[in-house]
C-alpha cells in the first residue's frame, strides 16, 4: 500500500519517529536518536541480528526525502502485512514476548538494553517474529533498571496468563485497553486464591496488583520496587532468564474451537472437496505472478490457508475462533510453513481504525490490497449467524481486494437451515442463486463459476470498486 506522512503510531518516541514516503518507510531520529543508533548500528550485534532476521533490516542514509528536515536518515525495509496485538492468537503474542526477552540477553552483555517493551515492538512476517522498533534499543549502563518492565506485563505476559491459565480469549479486551495494555489490578480480579499456585500469578500479578494500589501508580513507575535499584547485569539476566522460562512453559488451554471440527459436518463429499481445492488453485495461478497477497476470511481449521500459501507470498488467515486460528499457528511451526500468518478477526466486527485521533492503529481494510479474498464457507455464517445484510457484504468485499473467490450457499443448505434455526424471527436470509449473481454483478464482475454441490458453487469475481489503495493490476 502506497502512503505518506508521518505514522500515526509513532509519536510516543520523539526521538525515532517513522514517516511513510510512497513504497518507503523512514525513521527521522533526534540527535539523541542518532547516537544511540549509531552507537547500537556500528556494533556487530546489529548486523548479527539483522541477518539471523530478528531485527527489521535498516540502513542510514545521508538524508530523507526533501519534505523531510536534512540530515541522517534511517530507511527500514517494509513488511509484507501490518498486524496488532489484538489480533495475534496465543502462539504468536508469546512469540513476540519470547523475542523481547531473548534480545534482552543478548543486548545487555553487549552494553545495551530496550527502553521500552511493548507488544508494538514487533510485526510478523508470517509467523516469524521481527523487532521493528530499532529507537528502542539504547546504551545500557550497569546497574540501571529495565524501563519496560511494566509495559512487558501488560501488554504481553497478562494477556499470555489469562488465556493459559483461565482460558479467557484476550483479543477483545485488549483492543480496548490500548497501547497502555492490561492493567494488574484489573487482571487480579480473575484470579482467585487457588489461581496463586499457577506459574506466574502471584508474583507477575498479584504483587502487581498491590503495588498500583499502595503506589497509585502504574507498574512503569513502580519498576524500582519490582526490580532493585541499582541491579547489576548479571542480576538482571536472571531475572529476564526466568521470565523467560515462565513464558516459555505457558500453553494454550485444551479447549475445542466452534469449528475445529466442522470439516465432518460440512456437506462435500471428497469429489466436492478436491473440486474446491483445484478451483483454489486455478484461481490463485490466474494472478500469478501476482498474487502477493490473499487474504482467507473466515479461515476455519486453515486447509485453504495452507492451499493458498503454495502459490501466495503472504497468505492472511483470519477467523475470529482464537481456537482454530491458534491451531493453525501451531500447525504452521510443525510443517515450517512461513508465509501464512493467521490473526483472530471477528469479520462481522474486525479490529477498527483507533487510539489517539483515530490513526494510531489502521483499520483491517486500510492496510493493503489482497490479490485474492477466499471467502469460503462463510456468507450463512455472516448472514444468518450474524445478521451481516448479503448485499453489504459483496459491496464490502468489492471494496476490500481486487479478485474474490465467493462460495455462494443456497437458503437450502443444510448447514444453512442449521444455523436459520437457532435464531429468531426477521433476521436477514440468503439470496438464492440467481439473486446472489444479480447482487454480485453490482460490484463485481464474475469470471468464472464452478458447482460444487445442489447447494454450493464457487464464483470466480473481480472487483468493480476502487482499489486505489494501491497500485492497479
Amino acid at each position: 500500500m502506497r502512503s505518506r506522512g508521518w505514522d500515526g503510531a509513532s509519536f510516543r518516541d520523539r526521538d525515532a519517529r517513522v514517516f511513510h514516503h510512497g513504497d518507503h518507510v523512514f525513521r527521522i531520529l533526534s540527535p539523541v536518536g542518532l547516537s544511540n543508533w549509531r552507537a547500537f548500528s556500528r556494533h556487530r550485534l546489529a548486523a548479527r541480528l539483522m541477518e539471523e532476521k530478528w531485527l527489521i533490516p535498516t540502513w542510514e542514509l545521508p538524508e530523507g526525502p526533501p519534505t523531510l528536515a536534512p540530515g541522517p536518515i534511517l530507511e527500514h525495509a517494509r513488511l509484507g502485512f501490518v498486524s496488532y496485538a489484538y489480533e495475534w492468537p496465543f502462539t504468536l503474542l508469546r512469540r513476540a514476548a519470547l523475542l523481547h526477552l531473548d534480545l534482552l540477553e543478548r543486548l545487555i552483555p553487549e552494553g545495551f538494553i530496550l527502553k521500552d517493551a511493548s507488544a508494538s515492538n514487533v510485526m510478523f512476517e508470517g509467523i516469524r517474529p521481527v523487532f521493528i522498533d530499532v529507537g528502542s534499543i539504547v546504551p545500557h549502563r550497569p546497574g540501571d533498571v529495565w524501563q519496560g518492565f511494566g509495559q512487558f506485563l501488560q501488554t504481553m505476559l497478562y494477556p499470555l496468563l489469562l488465556y493459559a491459565h483461565k482460558g479467557l480469549p484476550y483479543q477483545a479486551w485488549f483492543r480496548g485497553a490500548g497501547e497502555s495494555g492490561l492493567p494488574a489490578w484489573q487482571v487480579s480480579k480473575l484470579f482467585g486464591w487457588r489461581d496463586l499456585l499457577r506459574p506466574g500469578v502471584l508474583r507477575f500479578v498479584r504483587l502487581g496488583a498491590v503495588l498500583e494500589k499502595v503506589t497509585g501508580a502504574s507498574l512503569d513507575i513502580t519498576r524500582r520496587e519490582i526490580l532493585a535499584s541499582g541491579l547489576p547485569p548479571a542480576a538482571l539476566l536472571r531475572n529476564i532468564g526466568k521470565l523467560r522460562r515462565l513464558i516459555a512453559g505457558l500453553r494454550p488451554p485444551a479447549v475445542r474451537g466452534t469449528w475445529i471440527d466442522y470439516g465432518g459436518t460440512c456437506p462435500y463429499g471428497e469429489a466436492e472437496r478436491e473440486r474446491k481445492r483445484a478451483t483454489v488453485l486455478a484461481a490463485l495461478a490466474r494472478l500469478a505472478p501476482r498474487a502477493r497477497l490473499v487474504w482467507d476470511l473466515g479461515c476455519n481449521t486453515g486447509e485453504y490457508s495452507l492451499l493458498a500459501s503454495t502459490g501466495a507470498a503472504l497468505t492472511v488467515a483470519m477467523d475470529g475462533d482464537e481456537v482454530v486460528v491458534d491451531d493453525l499457528c501451531r500447525r504452521c511451526e510443525q510443517d515450517g510453513v512461513l508465509n501464512i500468518l493467521p490473526l483472530v478477526v471477528d469479520l462481522a466486527n474486525p479490529s477498527p481504525a483507533q487510539g489517539w485521533r483515530g490513526v494510531e492503529r489502521r483499520a483491517l481494510i486500510e492496510r493493503g490490497v489482497p490479490d485474492l479474498c477466499l471467502v469460503l464457507a462463510l456468507i450463512h455464517h455472516l448472514v444468518l449467524a450474524q445478521g451481516v445484510p448479503a448485499d453489504e457484504l459483496l459491496e464490502e468485499l468489492s471494496r476490500t481486494g481486487r479478485y474474490c473467490l465467493f462460495e455462494h450457499v443456497s437458503p437450502k443448505d443444510p448447514m444453512a437451515e442449521r444455523l436459520r434455526g437457532g435464531r429468531g424471527e426477521g433476521g436477514n436470509e440468503l439470496p438464492d442463486r440467481e439473486a446472489f449473481e444479480q447482487l454480485a454483478s453490482r460490484h463485481f464482475s464474475v469470471q468464472e463459476v464452478t458447482p460444487l454441490t445442489d447447494t454450493r458453487a464457487l464464483y470466480l469475481l473481480r472487483s468493480r470498486g476502487p482499489v486505489d489503495r494501491a497500485e492497479p493490476l
